[in-house]
């Protein structure tokens, strides 16, 4: 898995390997953080900014300050972990896994054993909370997506229906708050009510740069927290599509980006940048900012970005592309 992680000023990337890498933008300096397994599973920031969680693949579960990248604590998690995000106080970090069940940790004591919320029949690919902390979204292979309360998450509110492949794909539009964005198999990105469960647009998605459309799927979908923007990712395509989302929940195709490969991840960090890694082996990280005057994504030049220019180094990806090929 290669995934990157936006914070105040470093980006945490999981490249493939054991460690993650994090690079200061203002300082230059970058750090590797051990996280206990052959490569990182998972990686989420919490909503404050403070804190970041990893969970290897062998099932090691830990909590860093991402200011002083200490690993405030650490611990064996029972199943492999396929989702990770924190309430927005902090408190707690969830932790989806492949059997279709969710456990919450005490970010302050993860001495203490995790608590059971709830459980899927199959294995979950997604979650998300609300930055209320009023309920728990959660998406799996067999297409469902279940809203529940929480913490009491056995009460379900209700489910948002209509996909016909895995949901793999789950994102809040920070701007408006009863908005759910999903991403799935079957080659769309819909919009929800989730409160009420009511599908609000759904959009097609095809790779604009190929022929062959047989395998649409949405490997990744980011959303800006500045703007009511989201950038969406299929797999094989060298296109990521962005969508400007609107009050009613339509999404309204913009200026595309498009690449040399075809992306691993994608995130928008605080400042309107669009960050992007892909398998090339000059630029394995690119980012984007957007020109208001001429309505349209320009990449960032290596020199222009302090972080660019430190992680643009084919041998922290490398490990990862021959992943990516076996």
């Amino acid at each position: 898995m290669t995934s990157c992680c936006p914070l105040f000023d470093c980006i945490a990337f999981a490249t493939g390997g054991p460690d993650l890498l994090i690079i200061n933008g203002r300082s230059d300096e970058t750090k590797r953080l051990n996280c206990g397994g052959e490569f990182v599973a998972c990686l989420t920031c919490s909503y404050s900014g403070k804190l970041l969680a990893t969970c290897s693949n062998s099932k090691v579960l830990k909590i860093w300050d991402a200011s002083s990248w200490i690993c405030l604590g650490t611990r064996e998690v029972p199943k492999s972990v396929t989702a990770l995000c924190f309430t927005q106080d902090d408190t707690y970090v969830l932790a989806a896994d492949k059997t279709g069940d969710v456990h919450s940790y005490l970010t302050a004591d993860m001495s203490k054993d995790g608590s059971f919320l709830l459980g899927h029949l199959s294995m979950l690919l997604a979650m998300v909370i609300t930055r209320d902390q009023k309920y728990l979204i959660t998406a799996d292979r067999d297409e469902k997506i279940r809203v529940s309360l929480f913490p009491n998450a056995y009460n379900i509110e209700t489910y948002c229906l209509g996909h016909t492949e895995f949901v793999n794909c789950l994102t809040l539009c920070y701007q408006y708050e009863d908005l759910l964005i999903s991403g799935s198999g079957d080659g769309t990105v819909r919009s929800w009510d989730f409160k009420h469960g009511i599908l609000l647009t759904t959009e097609h998605c095809s790779k604009p740069d190929s022929k062959d459309q047989k395998s649409n799927s949405i490997s990744c979908i980011a959303a800006s927290p500045v703007k009511p923007v989201i950038a969406v990712a299929i797999e094989s395509s060298l296109t990521v599509m962005i969508y400007e989302i609107r009050p009613n929940g339509s999404l309204l195709s913009t200026c595309n980006v498009v690449l040399e490969t075809s992306p691993w991840s994608l995130a928008f960090d605080s400042s309107y940048h669009l960050w992007i890694c892909h398998a090339n082996e000059t630029n394995p990280v690119v980012c984007h900012s957007w020109m208001e005057i001429n309505s349209s994504w320009i990449r960032v030049a290596n020199t222009d970005n302090a972080i660019l220019e430190v992680c643009n180094k084919w041998d922290n990806f490398k490990v990862c592309f021959g992943k990516m090929l076996l």
